[in-house]
């Protein structure tokens, strides 16, 4: 699967819905929602990679499922991919939508791994602190629980991961004693 074919098609469909705030919105809950199938349905997975299933039944898949529950250009969308045998691509489409789409509003995901969960205080006061790090108009944390960390939090933003928890300290500690 080629990453730049991805990125074009993903590009072309961001920069046609970027024509309004409202349409850009309803495509991205369209992409939620093809992404959300894709995951949970193999079977439709399936038929989108196999090059044995005829584009024709993919159609009227596309039609009696999606059409009447998506925006018109996000159809649009799905039978241009048809047409230019390409909708194997559509697995990865939805994923690089939504990272077009929450780099464009600002939106940055955070993961904050802490051994109990955190408390909508700490979670704001988190929010100050890591929008001080980051140009963000929203930051969404998801906060997971792993308990043997013993105590402290990591914070993962993107790429940079923070790691401030007395395990990982520990473990600093342990290796420059053994060493």
């Amino acid at each position: 699967m080629s990453n730049k074919a991805i990125q074009r098609y993903t590009r072309t469909l961001f920069l046609s819905a970027s024509s309004s705030s409202d349409l850009l919105e309803s495509i991205s809950l369209d992409m939620k929602l093809i992404q959300t199938v894709i995951l949970k349905t193999p079977a439709f997975k399936d038929c989108l990679t196999n090059p044995l299933f005829g584009s024709k039944k993919i159609e009227n898949l596309f039609t009696s499922f999606f059409k009447p529950s998506i925006n018109p250009l996000t159809f649009n969308f799905l039978l241009l991919l048809l047409k230019k045998k390409r909708i194997d691509l559509l697995v990865d489409i939805p994923t690089s939508f939504q990272l077009l789409y929450e780099k464009s509003k600002k939106i940055v995901r955070v993961s904050v791994v802490s051994v109990k969960e955190l408390t909508t205080e700490q979670i704001e006061k988190l929010k100050e602190k890591i929008n001080t790090l980051v140009d963000a108009n929203v930051i969404e944390i998801e906060n997971k629980i792993d308990k043997s960390l013993i105590a402290g939090l990591q914070i993962r933003i993107g790429d940079t991961l923070i790691d401030a928890n007395v395990k990982h300290k520990l473990n600093q500690l342990k290796r420059k004693l053994v060493a």
